[in-house]
């Protein structure tokens, strides 16, 4: 525990002073709470932001947008007091077809917007059809748990307990097998809830990337591309610049290049790409809970430190 206590306190330390030269670093443009699938509150967020140093913070929930009066006064708040920027923001999940490319025509991706105005009409109506047809597919994958001899709790307790956006892992971690045992969640995702499997359902809720980007933009705020390795997976390597083109021409403002999982190598790749294209170099943690906030400066660290960038 006092090592691992000891670590974090180093790594705050070096981002600290790594932020003070860094700009692009200095703003996390990708954080999570529990409104969606993260496990902090956004006040909780914050202040981790606040403690490593990050003078801009946005909140992405999945779908979704954080900018409650809370939210509004701990951004004025704040602000004044210590100078951190407290920003809403939203990210969609979304389709791309890369069928051109030899992958799927409906791929997901995933759009950030920074910036956006909570109070958008269009925004607004996008996040209600969506999470409306998320309901709907939650519900489906209930049936299918059940058919196949699992049990688990309705959807309205479900609902409650998840906090109202319902994810895999709540569905799991919620799952019995009918003599009231309990089941590995993870192993339940992997065997019954992924692509094929038989408790699968698939999210026909997705927005073109298109669309997502014309929101945001609509709505006032800039639309990034998130974690696009992650989106590509095996197409990263051979197949980058030509999305990040077609995703160009759609008017995306920005990629993620600072991530967990981004090398030096994968930064140099997409910092190169924004500055031939006039898109902006964006860093962003993808926080869900404390640990992946420490698991990204730590990579950042590496990642500058191997790189000279």
């Amino acid at each position: 525990m006092f090592s691992e206590s000891y670590e974090r306190l180093v790594l705050v330390l070096k981002m600290r002073k790594i932020i003070k030269r860094n700009d692009i670093v200095a703003v996390n443009g990708h954080n999570h709470t529990k409104v969606s699938d993260g496990k902090l509150n956004s006040c909780e967020l914050l202040i981790l932001n606040i403690l490593c140093g990050f003078k801009k913070v946005f909140v992405t929930d999945h779908n979704d947008l954080v900018w409650g009066g809370k939210e509004k006064f701990c951004a004025k708040f704040i602000s004044k007091l210590i100078g951190t920027e407290f920003c809403p923001g939203i990210e969609f999940s979304c389709f791309f077809d890369l069928s051109d490319f030899g992958g799927n025509n409906k791929t997901e991706f995933h759009i950030v917007g920074l910036g956006v105005d909570p109070q958008n009409v269009g925004v607004k109506e996008t996040i209600k059809k969506i999470q409306s047809g998320r309901e709907d597919i939650t519900r489906r994958i209930l049936e299918n748990i059940r058919r196949v001899g699992f049990s688990i709790i309705s959807f309205d307790e479900l609902k409650e307990k998840s906090g109202g956006n319902i994810t895999l892992p709540d569905i799991a971690r919620n799952v019995r097998e009918k003599d009231g045992g309990s089941v590995d969640a993870e192993d339940f995702i992997r065997e019954h809830l992924s692509r094929g499997s038989d408790c699968f359902v698939s999210n026909d809720t997705l927005i073109s990337s298109a669309d997502a980007i014309e929101i945001i933009k609509e709505a006032g705020g800039f639309p990034v591309w998130g974690h696009p390795k992650d989106s590509l997976g095996d197409f990263f390597d051979t197949h980058f610049e030509q999305v990040g083109s077609v995703l160009r021409e759609m008017e995306i403002g920005g990629i993620e290049a600072f991530r967990d999982n981004h090398s030096a190598c994968d930064v140099r790749k997409i910092e190169k790409f924004c500055i031939d294209n006039d898109l902006e170099i964006r860093a962003g943690s993808d926080m869900h809970e404390a640990r992946d906030l420490f698991s990204y400066m730590r990579n950042i660290i590496k990642v500058l430190e191997d790189g000279d960038l």
